[in-house]
């Protein structure tokens, strides 16, 4: 049998928070009030950035 490949969490944790600086930082600075649609959207990915934080934060703590 052949082990799974580990998943690096701790770069996964620098991604997905670099990702959600970048989506809160385009949210505070926006100068146009974006469509409903788009600005849905944003808020979606900005959670699933927040879970994927998350996610990542425990896979670091249960590999150590």
């Amino acid at each position: 049998m052949t082990d799974k490949p580990k998943k690096h969490p701790g770069i996964m944790l620098a991604v997905f928070a670099a990702a959600a600086t970048w989506q809160i930082y385009d949210l505070a600075t926006a100068t146009e009030t974006p469509s409903r649609a788009v600005l849905t959207l944003q808020y979606v990915l900005l959670a699933g950035l927040l879970l994927g934080i998350a996610s990542a934060a425990f896979n670091l703590m249960r590999a150590e």
